[in-house]
């Protein structure tokens, strides 16, 4: 399949740019809605309309984001009016991890993020594998928002339809997020999609920082946020968001998808620590990390091209760091695979070098703002 223009160029009003979406990629999310609802009578045993119903009577995120996210609810009723979808779906299709941190099965979004700070230069390089459902695969885009109102602009990396799983703003804040299913969630506050539009919100490193910290969190999630005054993870769950702060020696953060700091876990998960018999996706997650941080240590300067380089990385043929999902990789027994890999430079001019596909075959494309 073809990808859509990238980036694809959204302005106006929130409920403009939504309709803009919608409109330009109907075809996509139309198709991409439809996969996405195929998946769920396998996941839940139960048709897709009636787990769309139980988990919007379970679950009341709207308040969180008409108080913290105000445009977002506007942005998805325009896409789903411009690809002529009902609102509900569209809506649910968005909270990926409220989903599933709302479900019975321990199954979740895992992505490898790595951040590094250019001591004195002003730079930070925020790096990520995006690792979601392989029927997502083909419906890569990269969308371009441009705020009338406040003059910002953000580059986000998402699916056809959606609001973007990561992303950069044009004042050099970028974030990469990291699902973490063993800390407490909740059935209200601010889903990690609002969360990260909040953050690329802000124009300041301390301001996106602050700002996670006051939000209420919906679902354990690793924030990695970076800047040109440098970088952080903020590991988030319904209750605490706990700092973690790079080495002062390398200035370099790695995360996966299980918990390094927070204390706030999951009873299932305080006894498979106590047992030493983790749950798969665990096992996975730290060998990932194990993996990232040998492969760090091993780099004098931390550069886009040496970034590239570990987000191609295939020292595990069980649990590598690009996934294309095949035979004997983990991912396959659960239908996941790397969808995209990003690398956001930032500085006083940000730039995002992105490869729509797992990177070891997509090759990585740089785009900046005006």
């Amino acid at each position: 399949m073809e990808h859509a223009q990238i980036p694809l160029v959204l302005g106006g009003s929130s409920y403009d740019r939504g309709r803009q979406h919608g409109c330009a990629l109907r075809g996509w999310i139309r198709e991409s809605i439809a996969r996405w609802k195929a998946t769920l009578p396998h996941e839940y045993q139960l048709e897709p309309e009636d787990v769309i119903e139980r988990f919007l009577a379970a679950t009341d995120f709207m308040p969180a984001i008409e108080a913290w996210s105000p445009g977002v609810l506007d942005e998805i009723r325009g896409i789903a009016e411009g690809a002529d979808i009902g609102f509900e779906a569209v809506y649910v299709f968005q909270l990926l991890d409220e989903l599933w941190n709302n479900s019975q099965a321990i199954l979740g979004e895992h992505c490898t993020s790595i951040g590094a700070a250019r001591a004195g230069e002003g730079r930070a390089l925020v790096a990520q594998t995006i690792d979601v459902e392989s029927f997502r695969d083909g419906y890569q885009v990269v969308l371009h928002i441009q705020d009338s109102g406040s003059g910002m602009q953000a580059f986000l990396v998402g699916s056809a339809g959606g609001l973007g799983f990561n992303g950069m703003n044009s004042r050099g804040i970028g974030v990469c997020c990291n699902g973490m299913l063993q800390v407490s969630s909740a059935s209200t506050g601010l889903p990690v999609a609002c969360v990260v539009r909040g953050i690329l919100e802000q124009h300041t490193l301390q301001d996106a920082v602050s700002f996670v910290h006051r939000v209420p969190h919906a679902s354990g999630q690793n924030y990695l946020v970076g800047s040109p005054e440098g970088v952080i993870s903020l590991e988030c769950s319904a209750n605490c968001v706990v700092e973690i702060r790079p080495d002062m020696s390398s200035g370099v953060l790695g995360h996966t998808n299980h918990p390094l700091r927070t204390n706030d876990l999951l009873s299932w998960y305080r006894d498979a620590l106590k047992s030493n018999d983790p749950h798969a996706f665990v096992v996975n997650s730290r060998a990932r990390l194990s993996s990232l941080q040998r492969q760090l240590d091993a780099i004098d300067d931390v550069t886009v091209d040496r970034l590239q380089d570990v987000l191609r990385s295939k020292d595990d043929a069980v649990h590598p760091i690009c996934s294309d999902g095949l035979p004997g990789e983990l991912y396959a027994e659960y239908g996941l695979m790397t969808f995209a890999a990003t690398i956001m430079d930032l500085s006083a001019t940000p730039r995002l070098h992105v490869a729509l596909g797992p990177p070891d075959r997509a090759p990585f494309l740089a785009l900046g703002f005006q």
